[in-house]
């Protein structure tokens, strides 16, 4: 997981990127519902939504190089605006 661009305006959070790094092994990958990956972002999607810390909006998927054979490694980028908490 990963926390960039976090930025202030007086004491309140305004803007901030997450991005969330999901290793799958090759075998886990496809599910009877679909793929593992898109299931993991939907519900990381679900649970941030659900906080209240503020709107959620999808910025993007993408593969990346796991390294590792027999592994997939996606990542999902979420940006947060209208911040629910403060300093």
């Amino acid at each position: 997981m990963g926390f960039y661009n976090f930025q202030k305006k007086n004491k309140n959070f305004i803007f901030g990127i997450v991005q969330f790094f999901i290793t799958v092994a090759d075998s886990l990958e496809k599910t009877t519902e679909g793929s593992r990956y898109d299931f993991i972002a939907d519900k990381l999607e679900e649970i941030f939504d659900k906080t209240g810390i503020g709107v959620f909006e999808l910025k993007g998927r993408s593969d990346i190089d796991s390294g590792q054979d027999g592994f997939h490694c996606h990542t999902i980028t979420f940006g947060i605006t209208d911040f629910h908490i403060g300093n």
